[in-house]
């Protein structure tokens, strides 16, 4: 990001991830201005996947591992969360996901009282309100849906369903952004 040479390091871990199997973890940082990239690659099948769980009181522990590749949706909301060019990869549960969320539209919610759309303000509240009653409700009737081109993510949870995505459904998504390719000429060897 600041064009500084010499200053960008790269750390590779590979993690067991129990029940999820091995996953590479990627992080690019860089010395002089803090940029920082994290992903996870699965080192298993990379078939294109959706995965889905119900959001409730039963699985809001539900383990999460979200690659840069995933495009996360609330459908039930219309919520959506597509993997941009600096997306990073995150171990997290569903509450944790849905805090992202709730997050995000906070700042949307500032954004229109600060411009006095008051109309928006309100719908950001409402939609903040379900995903928190979603978390204490057994039957919230809410679905969080993770959908990987690159099949990196995974829930884990009993009740969570994993499907593959039709070839032409996964084309359709944004894969988020590329991973850098080094040689040993890239590294001065």
């Amino acid at each position: 990001m600041c064009f500084t040479d010499g200053s960008v390091t790269m750390m590779v871990n590979v993690h067991e991830i129990p029940y999820f199997g091995e996953h590479t973890e990627l992080t690019l940082s860089c010395r002089e201005c803090g940029w920082r990239k994290t992903d996870f690659l699965a080192g298993e099948d990379n078939t294109p996947t959706k995965w889905e769980i119900p959001i409730d009181i039963d699985t809001i522990s539900a383990r999460i591992v979200r690659s840069s590749s995933c495009t996360v949706r609330v459908e039930e909301l219309d919520l959506e969360v597509e993997p941009g060019i600096a997306a990073d990869g995150y171990v997290s549960n569903v509450e944790g996901v849905l805090n992202r969320f709730i997050s995000a539209i906070r700042m949307l919610q500032r954004q229109a009282l600060e411009d006095e759309v008051h109309e928006d303000a309100s719908k950001c509240e409402d939609y903040i309100a379900r995903l928190l009653s979603s978390m204490s409700d057994e039957n919230s009737k809410l679905t969080l849906v993770l959908l990987d081109p690159m099949g990196n993510s995974k829930i884990l949870h009993q009740t969570a369903r994993k499907s593959t995505l039709a070839e032409e459904d996964a084309e359709k998504l944004s894969t988020g952004p590329s991973i850098p390719i080094l040689d040993a000429s890239d590294l001065g060897f």
